[in-house]
């Protein structure tokens, strides 16, 4: 019996050691590449929130864009929720991010609107939009604006757009490919008029862009390429970006292309219509703010 009391100890003893010289041997691997994925996630471009100012200066000859601060990164899922309280992106898990970082995609233009004017007033900023209908000025508090005021098409003509102000806000066209373009750096470069945001050449494309060949049909993390020559993330790919294109209403117009769309989309040339009262899945948006009286 005294035997079976040493014997039974020493067995447990012995597999113990065994599960411990496994883990040495099996578990840091795995953990290295766990590490690695999250980083490669991540990304040394993934920094939601912040933004660079863009000095000014001219698109093509007779067009100048003013200058700006635009957001290096697409607007995030996690970013999306903590303004507005809720989700709505197809890459989610019922409105849960399956990673944060993930841009936010499947908002209409007015979810957007609305996410530009909440997050001014949380920075005490100034919003940029108000909505003015024939029988109120209902400000630029999207809590006083009338109920049903984002259901249809029709409600798009009673917004209105003040430049003046120093609030988030979508870019007008010449401000978005100027940006994408790569600004004064990329002049210096002598890179302005490159094909892509970045580069030239479709052969390293896949390093500047989330895209058909390489996205695996699905939205990636923000930053997670190579920027442009402005420190500026995904202008290629990811997902498509709305604006404010024109300057009294909104236009369906997006830029940039998408992850499930081909280089050809990427191209800064290039520009597709949407729906701004219906969200799909790979569309999104970054913002902008004015700078108020062209300084810094």
């Amino acid at each position: 019996m005294k035997k079976l009391f040493v014997i039974i100890p020493t067995i447990i003893g012995i597999l113990a050691l065994l599960f411990i010289v496994l883990m040495l041997t099996v578990y840091p691997g795995r953990k290295k590449e766990g590490f690695r994925l999250l980083s490669y996630e991540l990304g040394e471009g993934t920094r939601p929130g912040e933004m660079v100012y863009v000095e000014g200066g001219e698109l093509i000859p007779g067009i100048v864009s003013p200058s700006f601060y635009v957001g290096i990164n697409l607007v995030t899922q996690e970013e999306y929720t903590k303004v507005m309280g809720n989700n709505p992106s197809a890459f989610s898990r019922e409105g849960v991010p399956v990673r944060p970082h993930l841009p936010v995609e499947n908002v209409t233009w007015y979810n957007v609107i609305e996410y530009c004017n909440r997050l001014s007033i949380n920075h005490n900023y100034d919003p940029c939009y108000s909505y003015v209908d024939e029988n109120q000025d209902y400000g630029t508090n999207p809590d006083n604006w009338p109920q049903n005021w984002n259901k249809s098409w029709e409600t798009h003509e009673y917004f209105r757009f003040n430049t003046e102000k120093n609030g988030f806000r979508l870019p007008d066209r010449i401000e978005w490919e100027y940006a994408a373009r790569g600004g004064i750096p990329a002049k210096q470069a002598g890179t302005f008029n490159n094909r892509y945001a970045g580069t030239d050449n479709l052969t390293d494309l896949p390093d500047y862009a989330w895209f058909k060949d390489n996205s695996g049909n699905r939205t990636h993390t923000v930053g997670t390429r190579l920027p442009n020559e402005l420190g500026i993330y995904d202008m290629n790919g990811n997902v498509w970006e709305y604006g404010y294109f024109k300057r009294i209403t909104p236009s369906p117009e997006t830029r940039g292309g998408a992850y499930c769309y081909s280089h050809e989309y990427c191209e800064l040339k290039h520009k597709s219509v949407t729906d701004i009262s219906r969200g799909d899945s790979f569309t999104g948006f970054r913002v902008f703010r004015t700078v108020v009286n062209q300084t810094k």
